[in-house]
């Protein structure tokens, strides 16, 4: 997961991704990994769905150093 954070973020310091609101496990799997809900659009694919959107900021530290 680092590996790949370190790829889509080459330039930036934050990673934003959508989450519906009907996938506890993907919430789940990206808080533990710093992620933070900032907020929620309803309807936004699929009418009835509302997807979260999550952000994590990085920092030097964070990088993998084999990149």
């Amino acid at each position: 997961m680092v590996y790949l954070e370190d790829v889509i973020s080459t330039g930036y310091s934050k990673i934003f991704l959508l989450v519906g609101d009907f996938n506890h496990g993907a919430r789940e799997f990206y808080s533990k990994r710093g992620y933070q809900s900032i907020g929620l659009l309803p309807d936004f694919y699929v009418p009835g769905v509302n997807e979260y959107l999550l952000m994590k900021e990085r920092n030097e530290e964070e990088k993998d150093p084999n990149g």
